[in-house]
């Protein structure tokens, strides 16, 4: 078949993907997984009204594969897939926002160089592969039929749509990474290296219960090469509608273990707070610390306090990780669970210390009391308290 032609308002949005006119290349993957996600929400929402879908909530996934020697990163869903008709319609069509017309007038007004990002806002998400990659595909099977459709693009030149075949119903995008974005493809390769590494750590079911009651929404992370903060903030955890969002800054090659679970203690305590407000009673949690003591709020006066962490001589003056601990009671909590997950040598140091062991066994009986525990085995923060 033919090589087709992009329309044309959606070959200039395009141009202006493939001339890098965003800095934060990284949110590419992003809005692939968002893709699937919602691949992955119409069909289990077609699975309330037809039985033969067969799959349960816990059935649906998202694998993401990185092969360096082919430099091609998939993302895969078992979602509910597309038709011929639908990949053209759906792939590389500008959402009926005036994106384009929105994006144009906005570089007129604004500075030089500064970043204005309507992906995600105007449902251009799909270009946004085109950032990093110098050629796409996607392979496509919509449930109910028989014949897979593989939809290749290399850019604002056109696309083809041929005949595949796919064994299951679902969708893999395929992107094919240019010469000039290493830094860009180590960056995300270390984070997601560092994902499947910590995630493994948490139990059996522990992430499927961040959903709400109906099945929407959980915990999702967000890539990025920058996060705002006057502190040099490389992570961060917020709430929005049914969501916990973790943003983490892929710069940081070397470290992202810790930072994604001490922002997975953040979530968590957002999580356990919508049920149980009163989970972290402030003054019980005051009881544990020095008499008199009161977090100093402000992260560059932490290193007073010294004398109470981990550097103290003994472990009966230990009441906190480090300097930073003393910020607040969230994140005096968020740096004890990251040290009793990832940090073996130090965590065995910590539980030698009363108060330290009283914080980790107040902070587990919260999420005992808020999680379904069923089958949880040698849960890793609770290893020490045995």
């Amino acid at each position: 078949m033919g090589k087709k032609q992009f329309k044309a308002e959606s070959k200039r949005l395009l141009d202006l993907m493939i001339n890098s006119i965003y800095t934060n290349k990284e949110i590419f993957l992003r809005e692939i997984i968002s893709n699937a996600s919602d691949a992955i929400d119409k069909l289990c929402y077609l699975s309330l009204t037809d039985d033969k879908v067969g799959l349960s909530r816990s059935d649906y996934h998202i694998d993401i594969i990185v092969d360096k020697n082919e430099r091609t990163i998939t993302v895969r869903d078992n979602g509910i897939g597309m038709t011929q008709e639908e990949a053209e319609n759906n792939l590389g069509v500008i959402a009926k926002s005036g994106s384009y017309k929105f994006k144009s007038e906005l570089d007129n007004e604004q500075a030089e160089g500064e970043d204005i990002s309507i992906i995600g806002q105007f449902g251009v998400g799909f270009y946004s592969a085109f950032m990093v990659a110098d050629k796409v595909t996607v392979i496509t099977r919509k449930y109910g039929e028989e014949q897979g459709v593989k939809w290749e693009s290399t850019g604002a030149d056109g696309y083809t749509v041929t005949p595949c075949e796919r064994e299951s119903v679902g969708t893999d995008v395929i992107m094919h990474i240019k010469d000039d974005t290493d830094e860009e493809l180590y960056g995300i390769n270390a984070a997601l290296d560092a994902l499947s590494r910590t995630l493994s750590l948490y139990p059996d079911g522990f992430f499927a219960q961040f959903k709400n009651g109906i099945g929407e929404g959980g915990i999702r992370f967000l890539l990025t090469e920058r996060i705002d903060s006057d502190y040099g903030v490389v992570g961060c955890a917020y709430e929005s509608r049914e969501w916990q969002n973790i943003a983490l800054d892929v710069r940081l090659a070397d470290g992202l273990d810790t930072i994604i679970c001490h922002e997975l203690w953040h979530a968590t305590e957002n999580h356990i707070l919508s049920r149980d407000y009163s989970a972290f009673s402030p003054d019980a949690w005051a009881a544990l610390n020095p008499e008199g003591f009161a977090y100093c709020e402000d992260p560059t006066q932490s290193d007073s306090m010294l004398e109470w962490t981990l550097y103290s001589s003994s472990p009966d003056n230990v009441y906190f990780v480090d300097g930073y601990s003393c910020v607040n009671e969230r994140e005096d909590r968020a740096r004890i669970m990251e040290y009793f997950m990832v940090h073996e040598d130090e965590s065995g140091l910590l539980i030698e210390s009363p108060a330290i062991r009283q914080k980790l066994q107040f902070m587990c009986d919260a999420v005992r009391n808020n999680f379904d525990t069923t089958g949880w085995s040698a849960v890793r923060w609770e290893s020490l308290l045995r």
